[in-house]
């Protein structure tokens, strides 16, 4: 399995710390939190990785360069040069003829701490399409809600407050062929109106209705955001 890594912007809300490098470089524990992401997927033995960067790529690929336990990885670099002006699904958009053949790809954000029993969790759950959920953090309206039936299935998924929603969609999610097509179509919709800064989870939620998306609760997985000043 493919695993797409979106690494292209600033940071911003963590201005303080990423002013001299890309976040998924900063450190939590004496270890770069692009760390834990790459060991976690050799663990679950996948090393094909399509990488996209932006913001002081350079750094990414030094630093990548540098750690000889990471030889073992083939990377893809895509650069996303309008990362100052564009959202996640254009960092997609720009890697879509690396992952449009593909069966199945893990889908990734950099800014995550996460260990390889929740990729494993994720990569031999027998659904195709896979979203994880954080259904114990405490919502509120900046983040990706989300209402599943019985079966886990998501029937609902918008960024504000929704009334018994069940949880929040985090970076982490399995694809199959049908989904990352479904995704790319949306949004190529929004790239022909010159609409680049559209979020990817954005994206998904228009396509609810097109693709069976299932939650995967991530439960007693150790599972960290490092998006803000608390949360760093």
């Amino acid at each position: 399995m493919k695993a797409i890594i979106l690494a292209a912007g600033k940071g911003s809300r963590l201005k303080h710390y990423t002013e001299n490098m890309p976040k998924c470089l900063l450190e939590v524990n004496g270890k770069k939190i692009l760390e834990y992401i790459f060991e976690a997927l050799i663990e679950n033995e996948i090393t094909e990785i399509v990488m996209v960067v932006g913001y002081k790529s350079f750094m990414i690929k030094d630093f990548i360069k540098n750690h000889p336990k990471f030889s073992k990885l083939n990377l893809t670099f895509i650069e996303n040069d309008e990362y100052n002006n564009s959202n996640t699904s254009y960092s997609w958009w720009l890697a879509r003829d690396f992952i449009k053949n593909e069966s199945q790809i893990l889908h990734l954000h950099s800014d995550l701490i996460y260990f390889g029993d929740l990729i494993k969790k994720i990569v031999h759950h027998k659904r195709e399409n896979i979203l994880c959920i954080d259904k114990k953090i405490s919502l509120d309206e900046s983040m990706e809600q989300v209402i599943l039936d019985e079966n886990e299935k998501m029937v609902y998924m918008d960024k504000k407050m929704i009334p018994n929603a069940h949880g929040k969609a985090v970076g982490v999610a399995k694809f199959s062929n049908q989904a990352i097509n479904s995704i790319l179509n949306g949004i190529e919709e929004r790239i022909n109106i010159g609409d680049k800064n559209y979020a990817l989870y954005g994206i998904i939620r228009k396509k609810i209705d097109d693709v069976d998306f299932y939650g995967l609760d991530i439960g007693d997985s150790f599972f960290k955001e490092v998006n803000t000043f608390d949360e760093y």
